[in-house]
């Protein structure tokens, strides 16, 4: 089958960026035609030649015409519509939405997903009869960030979608709940997975070590919508600090790398620093392809921190996991159904960190491997492609 997955920028590191390329490899490997196709190109993410990479505009292009194609005049009516996703408005053009849409008229395939929410108005409006199929991908919870509301209130709840994908069944619930939408003819709760290649094998897991000093990470992003989970983590950095203030005696010690990029990134150090928490919190650079990626970044870790107040899914478990590491996590919808079963990995008070991470030494090289075993039956890159093969199957 020949599928196109429509994005943003697949090029790119984040978790809707790291799942779809996932997927899309594996559909790949099982001899399925697939493309993904970025509106414009950011980063320099490895190409897997099994895929076919298309883009219309590249950041780094400084030609003619692309700087052409960058200074069009900004009097698109459907540009203006979907800049009230504020990610449209700060990154795209009216060039990449026009191409997009003149690109799906004569597009010819048997699947085409578009995975960002403002781009399923595009793709749902497309008057095509050679695209057999359209799914429609929900990645981020409706409180995640402020321009999902506009969105959903003013685009989707007016068209009724065809086949819609969730990463979690309470992303599907909580849409429900918060916006009253299920416009949708049918659905299917899908998961993400990771590359075949940023999974540890098995037996290659080690048995957790006792040892003093006990260092995590946490991989983040300093920008707006973020300011809560923020703030968690400078409240979990002082129920750190105080833990060890008052366990003098242990002389043990627990401090985290922080990855990310984002506008308040130098203002968050600063804030790092005012709460005395700098040998607690350590600022780090950026996950990139070319340099320290997430999972080289993990598997030089002790444990991996997430604080978040919400996640939609949830990839950063899955990469450690998958590369028997311990979690500590915040008790939210992503981690509360990825992370089922797995109670010493979810706190419900930051001031159960400290003893959560030092009883991390407890964990017995079976248990890691249990998690692992666990996680890979549901999330594991064929188990997720074949069901989605499976939810698209029946009409093809």
């Amino acid at each position: 089958m020949k599928i196109v997955f429509v994005g943003p920028n697949f090029y790119g590191v984040g978790g809707v960026e790291e799942a779809t390329v996932a997927l899309a490899s594996a559909l790949a490997k099982q001899g399925h035609n697939i493309t993904l196709l970025s509106l414009q190109k950011w980063g320099n993410r490895p190409i897997d030649k099994n895929i076919n990479w298309e883009i219309f505009l590249d950041h780094d292009d400084f030609s003619l015409k692309s700087k052409i194609k960058r200074k069009l005049p900004q009097n698109s009516k459907l540009y203006d519509f979907l800049s009230m996703d504020n990610y449209v408005a700060d990154n795209l053009n009216p060039y990449v939405i026009n191409r997009l849409v003149r690109h799906l008229k004569n597009l010819e395939a048997d699947i085409v997903i578009s995975v960002r929410e403002s781009f399923h108005y595009i793709l749902n409006c497309a008057q095509n009869k050679k695209i057999m199929q359209k799914g429609y991908f929900f990645h981020a919870r409706p409180d995640a960030y402020t321009s999902l509301k506009p969105i959903i209130n003013n685009i989707l709840k007016k068209m009724e979608l065809g086949k819609v994908l969730f990463v979690t069944e309470n992303l599907s619930l909580a849409l429900k709940k918060e916006y009253n939408y299920s416009n949708y003819l049918d659905s299917k709760v899908l998961g993400n997975t990771v590359l075949q290649s940023a999974i540890l094998d098995k037996q290659m897991i080690k048995q957790p070590v006792k040892k003093d000093n006990y260092k995590g990470v946490i991989l983040t992003r300093f920008s707006p919508g973020k300011e809560q989970d923020l703030k968690n983590i400078l409240q979990a950095g002082q129920s750190i600090k105080n833990y060890i203030t008052s366990q003098q005696k242990t002389k043990k010690t627990i401090s985290i790398d922080l990855y990310g990029g984002g506008k308040y990134k130098e203002t968050f150090a600063e804030q790092i620093k005012q709460a005395g928490l700098e040998n607690i919190l350590h600022m780090k650079g950026v996950a990139t392809h070319s340099g320290q990626s997430n999972i080289s970044i993990i598997r030089q870790a002790d444990f991996l921190a997430d604080f978040s107040s919400e996640q939609s899914f949830g990839m950063v478990y899955l990469e450690a996991i998958l590369n028997g590491k311990p979690v500590i996590a915040s008790l939210n919808s992503g981690s509360k159904e990825i992370l089922q079963g797995m109670n010493n990995y979810i706190f419900t008070d930051s001031k159960q960190i400290p003893s959560k991470i030092l009883d991390f030494e407890k964990l017995t090289k079976l248990q890691l491997q249990k998690y692992y075993d666990q996680i890979y039956a549901k999330f594991a890159p064929e188990i997720v492609s074949r069901r989605f093969i499976d939810f698209f199957s029946d009409k093809l």
